[in-house]
Protein backbone atom coordinates (compact mmCIF):
# COMPACT_ATOMS: atom_id res chain seq x y z
CA UNK A 1 0.00 0.00 0.00
CA UNK A 2 2.92 2.36 1.21
CA UNK A 3 4.01 1.27 -2.33
CA UNK A 4 1.43 2.38 -4.65
CA UNK A 5 0.73 5.84 -2.65
CA UNK A 6 4.63 6.26 -3.67
CA UNK A 7 4.36 5.33 -7.08
CA UNK A 8 1.40 7.93 -7.40
CA UNK A 9 -0.99 4.66 -7.36
CA UNK A 10 -2.84 5.23 -4.56
CA UNK A 11 -6.48 4.05 -5.99
CA UNK A 12 -4.68 0.51 -5.99
CA UNK A 13 -4.47 0.52 -2.06
CA UNK A 14 -8.52 1.86 -2.17
CA UNK A 15 -9.72 -1.04 -4.48
CA UNK A 16 -8.15 -3.63 -2.13
CA UNK A 17 -9.38 -2.35 1.22
CA UNK A 18 -12.64 -2.20 -0.56
CA UNK A 19 -12.53 -5.29 -1.97
CA UNK A 20 -11.94 -6.92 1.65
CA UNK A 21 -15.19 -4.66 2.77
CA UNK A 22 -16.84 -6.21 -0.16
CA UNK A 23 -15.96 -9.71 0.42
CA UNK A 24 -16.56 -9.41 3.92
CA UNK A 25 -20.10 -7.82 3.73
CA UNK A 26 -21.36 -10.83 1.17
CA UNK A 27 -19.76 -13.52 3.91
CA UNK A 28 -22.45 -11.70 6.39
CA UNK A 29 -25.29 -11.51 3.93
CA UNK A 30 -24.67 -15.62 3.58
CA UNK A 31 -24.82 -16.03 6.72
CA UNK A 32 -27.77 -14.18 7.17
CA UNK A 33 -29.81 -16.19 4.68
CA UNK A 34 -28.94 -19.29 6.15
CA UNK A 35 -30.29 -18.23 9.77
CA UNK A 36 -33.43 -17.59 7.74
CA UNK A 37 -33.65 -20.47 5.53
CA UNK A 38 -33.35 -22.20 9.16
CA UNK A 39 -36.14 -20.73 9.98
CA UNK A 40 -34.47 -18.95 13.39
CA UNK A 41 -36.05 -15.79 12.38
CA UNK A 42 -39.40 -16.86 11.37
CA UNK A 43 -40.49 -20.00 12.74
CA UNK A 44 -42.83 -22.04 11.18
CA UNK A 45 -44.50 -24.36 13.61
CA UNK A 46 -45.74 -26.98 11.71
CA UNK A 47 -49.65 -29.40 12.55
CA UNK A 48 -49.63 -32.70 11.95
CA UNK A 49 -49.96 -33.48 8.19
CA UNK A 50 -53.80 -33.98 6.92
CA UNK A 51 -54.26 -37.08 4.46
CA UNK A 52 -57.24 -36.21 2.41
CA UNK A 53 -58.66 -39.70 1.89
CA UNK A 54 -61.40 -41.83 2.82
CA UNK A 55 -59.23 -43.90 5.04
CA UNK A 56 -58.29 -41.29 7.41
CA UNK A 57 -59.52 -41.86 10.90
CA UNK A 58 -59.81 -37.62 11.03
CA UNK A 59 -63.27 -38.43 8.56
CA UNK A 60 -64.50 -40.89 9.73
CA UNK A 61 -68.83 -40.73 10.73
CA UNK A 62 -68.34 -41.49 14.81
CA UNK A 63 -65.53 -38.70 14.79
CA UNK A 64 -67.64 -35.65 15.51
CA UNK A 65 -64.25 -33.38 15.58
CA UNK A 66 -63.31 -32.69 12.35
CA UNK A 67 -61.88 -29.64 14.13
CA UNK A 68 -58.21 -28.36 13.86
CA UNK A 69 -56.78 -25.46 16.42
CA UNK A 70 -54.71 -23.68 15.23
CA UNK A 71 -52.80 -20.90 17.21
CA UNK A 72 -50.31 -17.84 15.90
CA UNK A 73 -47.07 -17.29 17.22
CA UNK A 74 -46.41 -14.46 19.75
CA UNK A 75 -43.93 -13.03 17.40
CA UNK A 76 -45.29 -11.47 14.59
CA UNK A 77 -44.29 -13.57 11.95
CA UNK A 78 -44.55 -16.21 13.64
CA UNK A 79 -46.96 -18.75 11.70
CA UNK A 80 -48.48 -22.41 11.59
CA UNK A 81 -48.48 -24.57 8.60
CA UNK A 82 -50.18 -27.66 7.44
CA UNK A 83 -49.50 -30.14 4.76
CA UNK A 84 -52.37 -31.99 3.16
CA UNK A 85 -51.59 -34.47 0.78
CA UNK A 86 -53.44 -35.52 -1.71
CA UNK A 87 -54.52 -39.67 -2.25
CA UNK A 88 -51.55 -41.37 -3.96
CA UNK A 89 -51.91 -44.83 -5.49
CA UNK A 90 -49.33 -46.60 -7.43
CA UNK A 91 -50.38 -47.07 -11.30
CA UNK A 92 -51.46 -50.60 -10.85
CA UNK A 93 -54.49 -49.61 -8.91
CA UNK A 94 -57.22 -49.46 -11.90
CA UNK A 95 -58.64 -45.64 -12.32
CA UNK A 96 -62.08 -46.34 -11.09
CA UNK A 97 -60.43 -47.60 -7.67
CA UNK A 98 -58.92 -44.51 -7.11
CA UNK A 99 -60.09 -41.24 -5.27
CA UNK A 100 -60.24 -38.13 -6.64
CA UNK A 101 -60.97 -34.64 -4.82
CA UNK A 102 -61.46 -30.61 -5.04
CA UNK A 103 -61.04 -29.55 -1.47
CA UNK A 104 -62.81 -26.13 -1.26
CA UNK A 105 -62.80 -23.17 1.10
CA UNK A 106 -66.40 -22.88 1.82
CA UNK A 107 -68.74 -21.31 4.43
CA UNK A 108 -70.18 -22.48 7.23
CA UNK A 109 -73.75 -23.52 5.78
CA UNK A 110 -72.33 -25.21 2.84
CA UNK A 111 -70.16 -26.89 5.38
CA UNK A 112 -73.12 -28.51 7.55
CA UNK A 113 -75.00 -29.02 4.60
CA UNK A 114 -72.36 -30.57 2.21
CA UNK A 115 -73.44 -28.52 -0.75
CA UNK A 116 -71.44 -25.51 -2.67
CA UNK A 117 -73.62 -22.75 -3.35
CA UNK A 118 -71.39 -20.00 -4.35
CA UNK A 119 -70.96 -19.83 -8.61
CA UNK A 120 -67.34 -19.71 -8.35
CA UNK A 121 -66.51 -21.48 -5.32
CA UNK A 122 -62.18 -21.06 -4.05
CA UNK A 123 -60.73 -24.27 -4.72
CA UNK A 124 -57.54 -24.87 -1.91
CA UNK A 125 -56.71 -28.16 -3.94
CA UNK A 126 -56.75 -30.00 -6.60
CA UNK A 127 -56.64 -34.05 -5.90
CA UNK A 128 -56.93 -34.65 -9.55
CA UNK A 129 -53.65 -36.85 -10.06
CA UNK A 130 -53.41 -39.59 -8.07
CA UNK A 131 -50.73 -41.63 -9.22
CA UNK A 132 -48.59 -38.61 -8.65
CA UNK A 133 -47.90 -37.50 -4.98
CA UNK A 134 -49.41 -34.06 -4.43
CA UNK A 135 -48.77 -31.73 -1.18
CA UNK A 136 -50.54 -28.73 -0.97
CA UNK A 137 -49.19 -26.38 2.24
CA UNK A 138 -51.50 -24.02 4.29
CA UNK A 139 -49.59 -21.17 5.71
CA UNK A 140 -51.94 -19.95 8.29
CA UNK A 141 -50.79 -15.89 8.44
CA UNK A 142 -52.92 -12.84 8.61
CA UNK A 143 -51.07 -11.67 5.29
CA UNK A 144 -49.84 -13.49 2.42
CA UNK A 145 -47.11 -12.27 0.55
CA UNK A 146 -48.23 -14.39 -2.76
CA UNK A 147 -50.92 -12.11 -4.10
CA UNK A 148 -54.38 -14.64 -4.41
CA UNK A 149 -53.78 -16.87 -1.55
CA UNK A 150 -55.62 -17.41 1.60
CA UNK A 151 -55.39 -15.38 4.86
CA UNK A 152 -56.16 -16.83 7.62
CA UNK A 153 -57.36 -13.62 10.81
CA UNK A 154 -56.98 -14.44 14.51
CA UNK A 155 -60.57 -15.59 16.08
CA UNK A 156 -62.01 -16.61 12.42
CA UNK A 157 -63.39 -19.74 11.19
CA UNK A 158 -62.41 -21.77 8.08
CA UNK A 159 -64.16 -24.73 6.25
CA UNK A 160 -62.80 -27.03 3.63
CA UNK A 161 -64.92 -29.91 2.71
CA UNK A 162 -64.49 -32.27 -0.88
CA UNK A 163 -67.93 -33.16 -2.36
CA UNK A 164 -66.61 -34.70 -4.84
CA UNK A 165 -67.79 -38.33 -5.84
CA UNK A 166 -66.45 -41.54 -7.45
CA UNK A 167 -66.52 -40.23 -11.37
CA UNK A 168 -68.02 -36.80 -10.87
CA UNK A 169 -64.74 -34.95 -9.46
CA UNK A 170 -67.25 -31.77 -10.55
CA UNK A 171 -69.95 -32.47 -8.30
CA UNK A 172 -71.28 -29.57 -5.56
CA UNK A 173 -73.65 -31.27 -3.90
CA UNK A 174 -72.86 -34.73 -1.26
CA UNK A 175 -70.34 -37.10 -2.37
CA UNK A 176 -67.32 -37.76 -0.26
CA UNK A 177 -68.52 -34.81 2.09
CA UNK A 178 -71.87 -36.51 3.26
CA UNK A 179 -70.93 -40.18 2.64
CA UNK A 180 -67.43 -39.94 4.34
CA UNK A 181 -68.15 -37.11 6.20
CA UNK A 182 -65.10 -35.27 4.36
CA UNK A 183 -64.47 -32.07 5.71
CA UNK A 184 -62.34 -30.50 8.04
CA UNK A 185 -62.70 -26.81 10.50
CA UNK A 186 -59.83 -25.49 10.98
CA UNK A 187 -60.25 -22.60 14.12
CA UNK A 188 -57.84 -19.87 13.90
CA UNK A 189 -57.21 -19.04 17.85
CA UNK A 190 -58.05 -15.18 18.56
CA UNK A 191 -54.60 -14.14 20.20
CA UNK A 192 -56.20 -12.32 22.76
CA UNK A 193 -57.60 -15.97 24.22
CA UNK A 194 -54.77 -17.92 24.81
Amino acid sequence: LITSLVSGQWWVGRVVIMMGILVTMLCLIQTRLGTLRAGSVFPVDRLADLYWNTSNPIFRIDNTDHIIDVNYGSLPHQYQQINIYCPYYQRNIRREDVEHHLIYNVGKEEFDTCRIRTAQPRIVAYCTQPYEQKIFTLSFRSFSPMPNTMEFHPGQDYYFISTASPGDIHRTVGGYCTRNHMKILFKVLDTETY
